[in-house]
């Protein structure tokens, strides 16, 4: 549990540093952070099991891959959309029903194909050959649909994802992710100024109502 509070306190001091240097402000996000750091302290201890055997006497705590294998017999581990530091425990039979729910869909995002895995993967070959990606090296593997949950949309959903790592196009998502990255800076720098206008609004606000 030592290691865990530890862990959790050094990646809140780095992400609060961040924010404050961005925000051009010092030591505002002190009291929130020591709030974050109590609650997660709180649900961590309140989430620690003991497995007991069969003499009473002898009690021998889980280490964290131990709960996590625990976990995985009822949950899917994802993780939140637009945040994907913060992890989602989703029941198993949701997951899957969702999953099939938008493979079965009348939208028409996917199509569901007869052909042989390998007959697919050859025209991946073809298709890498002829744009100079370098995803002949890759293993034959297809990509599969994953879900992720969207908790910054009313009604809660989940978005659905087709993740590529270790596929036979995975030279191509390389591409494409390097394609967006141009446009980090500018969508970073439009956020900066969003949240420094809220907080100098909150400054404002909050000065007045103490006179």
């Amino acid at each position: 549990m030592l290691s865990i509070d530890e862990t959790i306190d050094k990646g809140l001091k780095k992400f609060v540093n961040k924010q404050e240097e961005l925000l051009g402000v010092q030591g505002m996000l002190s009291e929130p952070k020591t709030k974050v750091l109590l609650f997660v302290q709180k649900r961590t201890r309140a989430s620690f099991v003991v497995q007991t055997s069969f003499d009473s006497s002898l009690s021998v705590p889980l280490g964290d891959l131990d709960h996590l294998k625990i976990l995985h017999k009822s949950f899917v581990i994802t993780y939140m959309d637009k945040c994907c530091n913060n992890f989602v425990f989703v029941c198993k039979k949701f997951y899957v029903s969702s999953v099939f729910f938008k493979f079965n869909s009348s939208v028409g995002v996917y199509e569901v194909s007869n052909l042989a895995q390998s007959f697919i993967l050859k025209s991946h070959l073809s298709f890498n050959k002829a744009h100079h990606f370098k995803g002949v090296k890759c293993g034959p593997h297809l990509s599969f649909l994953c879900a992720v949950w969207t908790f910054h949309k009313n009604l809660i959903k989940p978005r659905f994802i087709c993740v590529a790592s270790f596929s036979s196009l995975i030279d191509v998502s390389k591409w494409l992710c390097s394609f967006f990255k141009a446009m980090f800076l500018t969508v970073n720098d439009l956020w900066v100024f969003k949240l420094k206008k809220k907080m100098f609004l909150v400054i404002v606000v909050g000065f007045s109502m103490t006179l």
